[in-house]
């Protein structure tokens, strides 16, 4: 799995996306979020991708 970072900016909250090629698709996050990157990213390994795996 790859995750490619956009564009990351303090004031504006983050943009990025994640690449799965084994599952062939992709998750698009736009968020205002001022907490820890690794928050969305852990919600979407923990949420999105076993549901993909199904």
């Amino acid at each position: 799995m790859t995750a490619t970072r956009s564009r990351e900016s303090a004031d504006s909250g983050s943009q990025f996306g994640i690449v799965l090629p084994t599952h062939r698709a992709c998750v698009a996050v736009t968020a205002h979020y001022q907490g820890p990157t690794t928050d969305i990213l852990d919600a979407i390994w923990s949420t999105i991708v076993p549901a993909l795996a199904r």
